[in-house]
């Protein structure tokens, strides 16, 4: 069952970086499947339409991610950021909880997702996602 859905999740999604990869999505699926994860998203915007694709992507992904049972725990402006390892801006956070890897499978397959996943792409000059299993989380 897995493979069938990583296969659909790569033949529409690609594999270009910006999305999990054949093996990203295997290690989510092999996450514990009746547990949340989080979902950490990093945002650095585009400089002049950045903000307003990203919140077309927001406005669009919206159906897909209640349909899912997924939740915005946070989002906001990043006022500060500091780190090692070269460019460390990011203008935003979000923070998202999927009840569980599946879910957030099936999000990713859903029509309203895909069509608004683009505007995400264009709203962006990079991003950083970490996931999370509940497991981890101290929250």
């Amino acid at each position: 069952m897995s493979q069938d859905i990583i296969e659909r999740l790569v033949e529409t999604h690609g594999e270009d970086g910006a999305v999990p990869s054949r093996g990203d999505w295997a290690t989510i699926l092999d996450m514990p499947g009746n547990e949340p994860i989080f979902i950490l998203n990093l945002l650095a915007f585009e400089p002049q339409t950045g903000q307003a694709s990203f919140g077309q992507y927001l406005h669009g992904v919206a159906p897909a991610i209640a349909a899912a049972g997924g939740e915005q725990v946070f989002f906001g402006p990043a006022g500060l950021s500091y780190g090692t390892g070269g460019d460390t801006r990011w203008d935003a956070a979000m923070l998202m909880k999927y009840p569980s890897p599946q879910a957030l499978a099936n999000m990713w397959l859903d029509p309203d997702f895909i069509e608004a996943h683009q505007s995400r792409g264009d709203g962006l000059a990079k991003s950083l996602v970490l996931v999370i299993p509940a497991e981890q989380a101290r929250i």
